[in-house]
């Protein structure tokens, strides 16, 4: 689904996601906590999580938006950030001291034993003394630093705050100079009569490193809570973080999670309000230059996705992710680009809290680019009936740049039969060259419900959205086409003459069937008088002519700016493309 967009990020116009296609087919999201006031819903957006995971998260305070980090702890069930520290720092770097020591040469974490002059070591010793507040903590470790002639730094731990020392890369190392310390310890009035323990990172353990240095600025050992960070100092204020797809600024919080048992990589996921959110994922699925309802509209859908979506991806420890799996979300933008837009900032306000349901719950809010003339039914895609997923007539796309050839509205591609084959082979369907391929059922909206295919010997029944995935969603970029055969002659809407152009009758213009001749054989085309012959392509290339781009369900996004051109507001833009639905926080 091609956009004509006229930022630079991408030339698309709004692509819903094309992994979509099974979801929910058969089985409901898992919404883990009822939500009454989307206002104050938060989203948790895995920003980095699975084979993206980080061994090592630099994070830094956009400039002129904030002052330091503020270190804490999410509730997973209410989503309430606590603060715990301040780090007056506007660049850091995150590792985990868990089982191994970071090397900040290489990046990478080493075993016990390591050159420690280069790591920073995940054994510490540990003053036995609890601090109340942050601020005495912040005395304590000036003082203990002063007195032990040690590196000393803050750290929340289970038993509370406490005054760590020393960066050591094994206990033994940590062990031979922990009595040289604490007697120079107990010789202040401060830490007269204070314990040392030798200590270690725990399963959630992290260091807020100065960046490019190993100078601890803080470190969490926070036993079954993992560490976040927060960004302050500003109204708004903004960090950058980089990411597989590049780095980006995000308003919010970033919680690190263990996403696997590694001791090395965690999971990074991006906390933030619902209405913040939905101006992260706008720019990208729609742009910037569309018209405010419809600009509004989309706003709308990207929070219901979200809302509906609620622990889609809980097993990483988030909702929803950033690419086209869910909806693609990129927070404000890069640092030299800002995609959230005056307009965007705007059109999402005034939309806040509001969400589309059916029954009083979210729907399940997809979106396409374009149709070629109608929207789908849910079953005729997936498999589940939607009572809000009803096919509607597409009014308004057609008058959008979003139904031309080049924003892929109208495509033509092709296949030869050996590369059907292969790909129908990649998916386990026993097929050799393949030398039929027919459309045998289609939907009352036109789409192909079942392609049929075959080498002679062996048949293969391609149902709904599954044909996309098997031939390639690059070359069936919807459900509506229509497929023949290079070197064939069609009539009547695609209906093929077996004998080619042999023995052919056609109506002449005195309403008499004549015999079409062997030569000089033209025909009436969209391009005038052409004269036509019948091939014997030995190519054996099928052609796949259609329209549309996506899945064809819920919103039609150039259709959406249609009507947004033509005077429609948003809530009659979504009532048009969701049968019976409501908008929570409009409606009621």
């Amino acid at each position: 689904m091609k956009k004509n967009c006229s930022f630079g990020y991408c030339g698309r116009v709004a692509l819903v996601a094309l992994a979509l296609v099974m979801l929910f087919s058969a089985f409901p999201v898992n919404r883990t906590r009822a939500v009454v006031d989307y206002a104050e819903h938060h989203v948790r957006v895995g920003l980095a999580y699975g084979s993206s995971s980080k061994n090592a998260a630099t994070l830094q305070v956009a400039s002129g938006t904030g002052t330091g980090f503020r270190a804490g702890y999410i509730n997973p069930s209410t989503d309430v950030f606590t603060t715990y520290y301040n780090i007056p720092a506007t660049k850091v770097t995150v590792i985990r001291t868990y089982g191994k020591n970071y090397n900040v040469n290489t990046g990478s974490y080493v075993s016990d034993g390591a050159d420690s002059s280069v790591c920073v070591g995940r054994w510490h010793l540990e003053i036995q003394i609890d601090y109340d507040t942050a601020s005495e903590l912040d005395a304590a470790v000036s003082a203990a630093a002063s007195a032990s002639g040690y590196v000393c730094y803050p750290a929340f731990t289970q038993g509370g705050y406490r005054v760590r020392i020393g960066r050591f890369t094994s206990s033994d190392d940590a062990a031979e100079v922990k009595a040289k310390i604490t007697e120079r310890l107990n010789s202040t009035s401060t830490f007269a009569g204070a314990t040392l323990s030798t200590v270690s990172g725990g399963a959630n353990g992290y260091a807020v490193l100065e960046y490019g240095t190993r100078n601890i600025l803080f470190e969490w050992d926070g036993a079954s809570q993992e560490l976040a960070l927060k960004a302050y100092g500003g109204s708004a204020p903004e960090t950058y973080m980089a990411t597989s797809s590049g780095t980006y600024r995000y308003y919010g919080i970033m919680d690190f999670v263990k996403t696997s048992s590694s001791s090395t990589t965690f999971g990074v996921v991006n906390v933030v309000p619902l209405g913040l959110y939905i101006r992260g994922v706008v720019p990208y699925e729609l742009g910037m230059s569309y018209p405010d309802e419809s600009t509004k509209a989309m706003a709308i859908i990207a929070a219901t996705y979200a809302a509906y979506n609620e622990g889609r991806h809980s097993s990483y420890g988030f909702d929803v992710c950033t690419g086209q799996h869910c909806q693609v979300y990129r927070g404000i933008g890069t640092a030299s680009n800002r995609y959230e837009t005056d307009k965007v900032v705007d059109c999402c306000t005034a939309v806040d809290g509001m969400v589309i349901t059916y029954d009083g719950e979210p729907i399940q809010a997809v979106y396409h680019s374009t149709n070629g003339g109608w929207t789908e039914n849910s079953e005729n895609v997936w498999v589940a009936t939607l009572p809000y997923l009803r096919s509607v007539p597409e009014k308004f796309e057609q008058t959008t740049e979003g139904a031309t050839r080049g924003q892929n509205g109208i495509w033509t591609n092709e296949l030869t039969g050996y590369e059907i084959a292969v790909k129908l082979n990649r998916y386990n369907y026993i097929m050799n060259t393949v030398t039929s391929v027919k459309v045998t059922e289609r939907s009352e909206a036109g789409s192909a419900l079942t392609l049929t295919i075959s080498d002679g010997t062996h048949t293969v029944n391609l149902k709904k959205e599954n044909m996309r995935m098997v031939l390639g969603t690059d070359v069936l970029l919807s459900q509506n086409f229509k497929v023949y055969q290079e070197g064939s002659v069609y009539v009547n809407d695609g209906v093929e003459l077996s004998s080619g152009l042999t023995d052919v009758y056609v109506m002449g213009g005195d309403g008499e069937a004549v015999l079409l001749p062997d030569t000089a054989r033209t025909a009436l085309t969209a391009s005038g008088q052409e004269v036509i012959s019948a091939s014997s392509s030995g190519d054996n290339v099928w052609i796949f002519d259609g329209a549309g781009w996506g899945h064809s369900l819920g919103l039609c996004q150039w259709g959406s700016i249609g009507m947004g051109r033509a005077g429609y507001t948003f809530d009659q833009i979504i009532k048009y493309y969701f049968t019976g639905v409501q908008i929570s926080g409009f409606d009621y």
